[in-house]
């Protein structure tokens, strides 16, 4: 495969699968250095691909939260829990466009183990909003609280995500459903799926709900990111 410019090097090239989507995705390396720059990150802060790759992420784009605080920094709160392999909620983060102009972005983030000789890596989502929101809290449930949750938050507003207690959604796919999730993380449209497993294009359609429905996921790349999140590509689905 011919190295895409969006791309630092071959190695995170398995990390692509992410960029092909409106929103604009970034990813950093273990160190925090940019290893993916997508299109409609260009689009939205200004940078080109070239400009982002190799920098360290806290140099370009440089956000504070809804409070003022600093929220890009060499060894972050976003590093420190990517690097424990803990879910993050998404954020809401204040920074600057390259001509200067004062933006807000909403992030998701999602850390992605490596696998094989596929290094580890860390893919930010963001998309721009018109005002900050106040960043939820972690909900975590309490048995003396009697059913109720509880809020818990890290430090700067980046908040440690739990998942809901209980069986992991994704433990409720099929195994066609997860054959099918796979072949849609590669990149494959509904088409060429249904011609692969020698079916219709309507019954993947209808595998694809299901699979949303179970996940409570609302897009193909929600479904996509919660599976990296749990670590069901390593390197495949199972």
């Amino acid at each position: 495969m011919a190295k895409s410019n969006l791309v630092r090097s071959e190695g995170w090239v398995h990390l692509q699968v992410f960029a092909n989507t409106s929103d604009g995705v970034f990813a950093v390396d273990p160190e925090g250095r940019v290893v993916i720059w997508n299109k409609a990150a260009t689009r939205i802060l200004g940078f080109e691909a070239d400009e982002a790759l190799g920098r360290r992420c806290c140099d370009v784009m440089s956000g504070f939260d809804v409070s003022g605080n600093l929220l890009c920094y060499p060894g972050c709160q976003v590093m420190v829990l990517s690097a424990r392999q803990q879910p993050i909620h998404h954020f809401d983060m204040r920074t600057r466009r390259k001509d200067g102009q004062e933006i807000w972005i909403n992030i998701s983030t999602i850390v992605v183990p490596g696998a094989n000789d596929q290094a580890s890596g860390t893919v930010h989502l963001f998309r721009e909003v018109m005002h900050a929101r106040p960043a939820p809290g972690r909900m975590r449930h309490h048995p003396e609280s009697g059913g109720r949750q509880a809020r818990e938050r890290t430090p700067s507003g980046v908040v440690a995500s739990s998942g809901s207690p209980g069986r992991n959604p994704a433990e409720r796919l099929t195994s066609r459903e997860r054959e099918i999730l796979r072949l849609v993380a590669g990149g494959l449209a509904t088409s060429t799926i249904a011609s692969k497993l020698c079916i219709s294009q309507t019954t993947v359609r209808n595998h694809i709900q299901h699979i949303l429905a179970k996940l409570g996921a609302h897009s193909r790349l929600e479904a996509v990111t919660f599976v990296f999140g749990q670590e069901l590509f390593a390197p495949g689905l199972h």
